[in-house]
Formats: C-alpha cells, structure tokens, sequence
C-alpha cells in the first residue's frame, strides 16, 4: 500500500496501463508488481508492506 502525501508521479504497469497519482492518492501493489514510477515533482509517499506468512 503506498499513500501520496504530496508531490506528483505516475505509475506504469508492464501491460503500458498508467495512473497519475496526486496528494491523497491511496495505491496498492500486488507482490510481485513490474512497472515504472515517473516523478514529475519532488513526492513524498508513506508505505505499509505486509509479507505472505
């Protein structure tokens, strides 16, 4: 889970689907995620990573 706090990026998955993200933005990746992130401003974001098991 990744929350935007500030700043502007966009995500790319591998498939070339891609999401602008913005302050306020909740995102969660699956494990195993591919893609690309593209920072347009400086971006502060704040992660929560849970492990299988």
């Amino acid at each position: 889970m990744c929350h935007i706090i500030s700043g502007r990026a966009e995500v790319s998955r591998a498939d070339g689907k891609m999401r602008e993200l913005g302050p306020g933005d909740l995102l969660v990746l699956p494990q195993g995620w591919k893609g690309e992130w593209r920072i347009h401003e400086t971006t502060r974001k704040l992660y929560m990573i849970q492990s299988a098991g």
